[in-house]
C-alpha cells in the first residue's frame, strides 16, 4: 500500500474509531456518574461556595424570607492529562495496521478508566485529606459550613459486618441539614468495596439467611459495587438516588484525540517515519458533599 493522503486518512480514521468505541464502552461502566456531580469550567478552576447549605422551603408570610447562604471556600483546579503512542509508517505500507488494533482499543479503554482511577484515589484519601468543611472528608463532628453550629459524622471504624453496615445506613438517614431537613428524604444506597471484601459484602447484602439461620434483614438494601480500583479493608456507603453527589467531576477539556501524520510538519514522520497520536484531557475529581457518603476504615 502506498503512503499517501488517502492511506494515512484511512489509518487515522481506524485509530480514532477503535479508540472512541472503547472509550464509550468504558465510560458506560464508570463509577463517576454514580458518585460525582458534573461541573464545567473554562478558566482552570471553579469555586463551589454553595456546598453544604441549600435553601429550604418555609411558610410564606407576605414576603418570602430570603435565606442567606453561608459560603464555603472550596476551589477546585483542573489538571492536564495525556497519553501518546506511535504507528510505524511501514506498517501502513505493508498493510499490517491490524496488528495494532488491540492497542488502539486498549488506549480508549485506559483513557475512559482514568477518571475512575482518580476517583478511587480521592475516596481512599478521604480519611486523611480535608474537604470544604476544613476537616478530613471522612470525619466526625463536621460542620456543614462556617458559622453553622449543626454538625454530622460520616466516618466509622470497624470491619464490614451486618452490624456496622446497619449503623452506616442509620448514620446517613439521621444526618439533617442546618434547616433540619434530611439530606435525602428517602435515600437509596450503594455499598462500595474492594475485591478483598467482595465475599463479606455478598454475605451482608445477598445471603437469604444469616449464619445462625435467621433471616437477613439487610438483604438487597443496597446496590453492591465491587471496585477493582480499591484495595484493603476500607468500605463506603453512598446515597445513589440524589441529584447531589459526594464527589465532584470538574471538566475543562473532555478527552480528545490528536494526530500528527503530515511529513511536511511532523518531525517524527519525517525523521523516523512514525505517525503520532495523543489523547488529551483537562479535568479534576475531588471532594463534594460528605453528607452523602459514609467511609469506614475497616479496622
Amino acid at each position: 500500500m502506498n503512503i499517501n493522503s488517502a492511506s494515512i486518512t484511512a489509518a487515522t480514521r481506524m485509530v480514532r474509531g477503535l479508540f472512541l468505541t472503547s472509550l464509550a464502552a468504558s465510560t458506560q461502566a464508570s463509577m463517576v456518574p454514580k458518585l460525582c456531580m458534573d461541573a464545567k469550567t473554562t478558566t482552570g478552576e471553579a469555586l463551589f461556595g454553595w456546598l453544604g447549605n441549600l435553601p429550604s422551603m418555609a411558610p410564606f408570610k407576605n414576603e418570602v424570607k430570603k435565606q442567606a447562604l453561608a459560603q464555603a471556600d472550596w476551589t477546585l483546579k483542573t489538571q492536564e492529562y495525556a497519553m501518546a503512542y506511535e504507528i510505524e509508517a511501514i506498517k501502513i505500507r505493508r498493510d499490517q495496521l491490524g496488528i495494532y488494533t488491540p492497542i488502539f482499543s486498549a488506549a480508549g479503554e485506559r483513557a475512559g478508566n482514568h477518571k475512575d482511577y482518580m476517583l478511587a484515589q480521592r475516596l481512599a484519601a478521604g480519611f486523611s485529606e480535608v474537604d470544604y468543611t476544613g476537616k478530613n472528608f471522612f470525619d466526625t463532628s463536621k460542620t456543614f459550613v462556617k458559622g453553622v453550629k449543626s454538625t454530622f459524622d460520616n466516618k466509622m471504624t470497624g470491619a464490614l459486618t451486618q452490624t456496622t453496615y446497619r449503623t452506616a445506613r442509620k448514620m446517613i438517614r439521621n444526618i439533617k441539614d442546618p434547616a433540619g431537613y434530611p439530606v435525602v428524604a428517602n435515600p437509596e444506597f450503594s455499598l462500595i468495596v474492594s475485591p478483598d471484601l467482595e465475599g463479606t459484602a455478598r454475605d451482608v447484602l445477598k445471603a437469604d439467611r444469616l449464619a445462625n439461620g435467621g433471616s437477613n434483614t439487610e438483604y438487597n438494601t443496597a446496590t453492591l459495587e465491587v471496585w477493582n480500583y480499591l484495595s484493603g479493608a476500607a468500605w463506603y456507603l453512598a446515597v445513589n438516588n440524589s441529584v447531589l453527589k459526594p464527589m465532584i467531576n470538574l471538566d475543562e477539556v473532555p478527552i480528545e484525540l490528536y494526530s500528527k501524520t503530515d511529513y511536511a510538519s511532523s518531525d517524527a514522520a519525517f525523521n523516523r517515519h512514525v505517525f503520532e497520536y495523543q489523547a488529551y484531557s483537562v479535568n479534576v475529581i475531588n471532594f463534594g458533599l460528605p453528607q452523602l457518603i459514609i467511609g469506614c476504615t475497616g479496622v
